[in-house]
């Protein structure tokens, strides 16, 4: 009798596991794209404070300087900067997503490739706005 009854109470617990597996499969995905969503925040804010740092030395003019903190996500792929713009590449789990700022002024410098927090400066010179990392 005792051997029935766990028997019984085996399949009860893998008739909920299988109802339940849907859900289970649900909140996974909810994760994932929860930690995206966080990812695309901090490049997003980072960019905007970026672009606040770049706009603010330039019309500031020379020898204008500001430091501001960036935060970049583990999933970050690549950072480059062109003439005026700068472009920031994260892996996520659907694919990559291309961030890009594009300004009224020559960016020049350099931005970290990789993940973490940093401080940055801007620093408005007769040509254009050099970007570095401080820390």
């Amino acid at each position: 009798m005792k051997g029935q009854a766990a028997i019984e109470y085996m399949i009860v617990i893998g008739i909920a596991l299988v109802l339940s597996l849907p859900f289970i499969i649900n909140a996974q995905e909810s994760m994932v794209e929860l930690r995206s969503g966080t990812s695309n925040v901090a490049v997003q804010d980072s960019l905007n404070d970026l672009e606040m740092a770049v706009e603010t030395v330039s019309a500031s003019g020379e020898p204008a300087r500001r430091t501001f903190p960036v935060n970049f996500p583990g999933s970050l792929n690549s950072t480059t900067l062109h003439d005026n713009a700068v472009v920031v590449v994260v892996n996520s789990p659907t694919g990559t997503n291309t961030y890009t700022r594009s300004f009224d002024v020559n960016v020049t410098g350099e931005l970290p490739n990789s993940s973490g927090r940093y401080m940055m400066r801007t620093e408005a010179t007769s040509e254009a706005v050099n970007i570095e990392v401080v820390e």
